[in-house]
């Protein structure tokens, strides 16, 4: 079986019919799609809004659960301390620790004036005599003399 010819523009005139013009079928497709996106976007709402349990589950919930480990209030319980307020300036910590450092300086500083002061003199070196002569061989011989040098020649 042959088709029959399309007909031509200047055919189709001819005929008088005329095609569409091209403006026209341009902004259906459009409106289609759109139609189609919102009343997807409307019926999903719409079931999650009814929070059918069985129909609609979205996964995990975000239930508000205790923070694992061990609460401050537990171990006041089992220690028995009362509860106090929390420390947590750390400048005035800091300031404190060195505070307590410069105290115990000052306290060895005392203690080592104190004893280089109850202790009688001695001196520096403790394996050597005080005098020289009385070393007697062991001492050390005396310095050479030397020339005194002599004039530059012209």
């Amino acid at each position: 079986m042959a088709r029959p010819a399309q007909p031509t523009s200047a055919a189709a005139a001819a005929a008088g019919r005329t095609p569409p013009p091209l403006n026209r079928r341009l902004w259906r497709t459009p409106l289609v799609v759109g139609i189609c996106f919102g009343l997807g976007y409307g019926l999903t709402h719409r079931l999650l809004a009814l929070q059918w349990s069985g129909f609609v589950q979205l996964g995990q919930s975000f239930d508000v659960r205790p923070f694992p480990g061990t609460t401050l209030e537990s171990l006041r319980q089992k220690f028995g301390a009362e509860g106090q307020a929390i420390r947590g300036d750390l400048d005035l910590m800091e300031l404190e620790a060195r505070n307590r450092k410069a105290e115990a300086q000052a306290r060895l500083q005392a203690e080592e004036e104190q004893k280089r002061l109850a202790a009688p003199e001695q001196p520096l070196e403790a394996g050597l005599p005080a005098e020289p002569e009385a070393a007697g061989e062991g001492a050390a011989p005396p310095p050479p003399q030397l020339p005194s040098p002599a004039p530059p020649s012209p």
